[in-house]
């Protein structure tokens, strides 16, 4: 865990699955919440954006790449 990211608060995480697992998703993230922790991108929030266009599913590619990035 890198502490100078998330200065001794909640660990700050990034769950990475398939779509199709959604609710898994989900439920792990419940509870890890549940615990303190903190998700730094819920991509269930938005689903698939195939078929939205390329700068849609850009804009959602760098929102996930910041949400990895921030995680500990």
């Amino acid at each position: 865990m890198n502490q100078a990211k998330n200065n001794g608060g909640g660990i700050r995480y990034y769950i990475a699955t398939a779509l199709e697992r959604a609710e898994d998703h989900r439920a792990l993230s419940r509870a890890l919440n549940a615990r303190g922790w903190t998700c730094t991108h819920d991509w269930t929030a938005h689903g698939s954006v195939q078929g939205h266009g390329a700068s849609r599913m850009a804009e959602v590619a760098e929102a996930e790449m910041r949400g990895v990035i921030g995680a500990d």
